[in-house]
């Protein structure tokens, strides 16, 4: 399983402008714009909504949730090394977890997974740079973009605080993945 850093290097991704999607309201604004000449980044469950180049999560119950659409929409799925469950980041690394979720073991032999040390691990891994977050995990896919040399990012989802996109809302108006 590769660093998101060394693949980076070896995919062009600074010279490439990217797109960043959420699921907060501006994601319906999505069919209105041509987005063929920006790669795409989605957070947790937009993978579900759009293809993407990059599928950025780090909750584990976003994996488990979107199985399918991680296989179908995603070239690839970048995830902390010390993926967080119940908001926090684990002890268990995703090489273990390969181990014991079909899905991530199946990317990974495909080699469509890679990983990044993200600062809310106690232990990080190898000598790869720490990727900051405080609170979203749109903070940590940006971080990650810009750490590789990324100088253009836009977004569409990226609003809204608890207030979703149509498409990630259940019957009263709640995310049914929490």
């Amino acid at each position: 399983m590769k660093d998101f850093f060394a693949w980076a290097a070896c995919n062009n991704t600074a010279n490439k402008d990217w797109l960043i999607l959420g699921k907060g309201p501006s994601f319906g604004e999505l069919p209105r714009y041509d987005i063929s000449s920006y790669a795409t980044l989605s957070l947790n469950h937009a993978v579900r909504e759009q293809s993407v180049d990059i599928a950025h999560i780090i909750d584990l119950d976003v994996v488990e949730s979107c199985s399918d659409a991680l296989l179908n929409n995603a070239c690839i799925v970048v995830m902390p090394w010390h993926p967080h469950i119940d908001n926090k980041a684990s002890a268990s690394t995703l090489g273990d977890l390969c181990n014991r979720i079909p899905v991530l073991e199946r990317l990974r032999k495909q080699e469509r997974l890679l990983w990044y040390n993200l600062s809310t691990a106690e232990n990080q891994y190898s000598n790869s740079p720490i990727v900051q977050v405080a609170n979203f995990s749109f903070e940590a896919a940006l971080n990650l973009l810009a750490m590789s040399g990324v100088r253009k990012v836009r977004s569409l989802g990226i609003d809204g605080g608890q207030q979703l996109q149509l498409e990630f809302q259940g019957p009263r108006g709640q995310d049914p993945t929490r």
